[in-house]
């Protein structure tokens, strides 16, 4: 009965989308420890099913994920069942077939054995991991774009704060950023949309980021005194118009810049614009991170909490 409680609780794990390692991990310790081979067949099942399920819901594009692995998984476990049920009722007859006969007498060698117990273990551990582990993700942290934030609008000759911040691949901060920065200002009238040949404004010097020697996927954590790829500065600009300010990475030769800065003599903060990320899974439902990595994120690095 435990057997089959356990077995049961794997089969489950198919709609858990990560979370499904632990059901192939139930049915690689049945093929591992079990010493029915009954039970070792249904141990190899339940882990290809599940793997199966998490591999087809990750690469197929027919319908919904859920949908898939909710298909996929269970449709493997019902044709087995269903399959070994046919042939205990087959063989249990007073005549079974000749074919029959000879499958219930099968004996397979050792070594042979021994080979398929070895794919049967190796085949979903690397199937799973082939669609649920990014390695990338895991050891990747090297500088890919400056991203600059910055407040939608501002009085003219306000001091208002700006970020920079330096990207992963993977939309995180690099903490091993090292390179030198520099600043500039991109304008455009108000009225018109031209641009303005001259405008004036009070832009942070040219200054060299501090970071990590080693990479890390939460470099917003790190509290050492060093950049770790996340700077604040103090920026005002004196000529009414719509601003840009322009951040040139001196290492690698490009140049980002913020998002639109409306500048003007009367702030009416009835009319600010407002934006974040209004939409994120963690790892509560199908995504990944905690709760608190997820709102740190918001706050920290999205900076919702300092730009209207």
């Amino acid at each position: 009965m435990l057997r089959i409680i356990i077995f049961i609780s794997g089969a489950l794990t198919i709609f858990f989308y990560f979370f499904s390692i632990i059901g192939i991990v139930i049915g690689l310790s049945f093929i591992i420890f079990s010493r029915r081979d009954e039970w070792k067949a249904h141990g190899v099942v339940l882990s290809l099913g599940i793997t199966f399920s998490n591999w087809i819901s990750n690469t197929g594009i027919e319908m919904e994920p859920l949908k898939l692995a909710a298909i996929a998984g269970p449709a493997t476990l019902i044709v087995y069942f269903s399959a070994r049920y046919i042939i205990n009722i087959l063989l249990k007859r007073d005549k079974p077939t000749q074919f029959l006969k000879r499958l219930s007498r099968i004996k397979i060698k050792p070594w042979p054995r021994r080979a398929v117990l070895v794919l049967a273990i190796i085949i979903p551990v690397f199937m799973w991991q082939s669609v649920s582990i990014n390695y990338g993700v895991l050891f990747n942290n090297s500088p890919q774009l400056l991203w600059v934030h910055a407040p939608i609008t501002a009085d003219r000759g306000e001091k208002f704060q700006v970020q920079v911040q330096c990207w992963d691949p993977y939309e995180r901060l690099s903490a091993v950023y090292r390179g030198e920065v520099s600043f500039g200002l991109e304008s455009y009238d108000i009225n018109t949309l031209e641009e303005m040949p001259e405008s004036y404004a009070s832009l942070p010097v040219p200054f060299t980021f501090t970071g990590q020697e080693r990479c890390s996927s939460t470099a917003y954590l790190i509290n050492d005194g060093k950049d770790n790829g996340q700077r604040d500065l103090t920026v005002s600009i004196d000529t009414a118009g719509i601003h840009y300010i322009k951040v040139t990475d001196n290492t690698l030769g490009k140049t980002f810049c913020s998002n639109p800065i409306i500048v003007s003599d009367i702030h009416n903060n009835d009319q600010d614009i407002c934006w974040g990320d209004l939409h994120s899974h963690s790892i509560l439902s199908d995504g990944s991170g905690s709760f608190f990595h997820n709102t740190s994120y918001g706050r920290d690095i999205s900076c919702g909490s300092l730009y209207p």
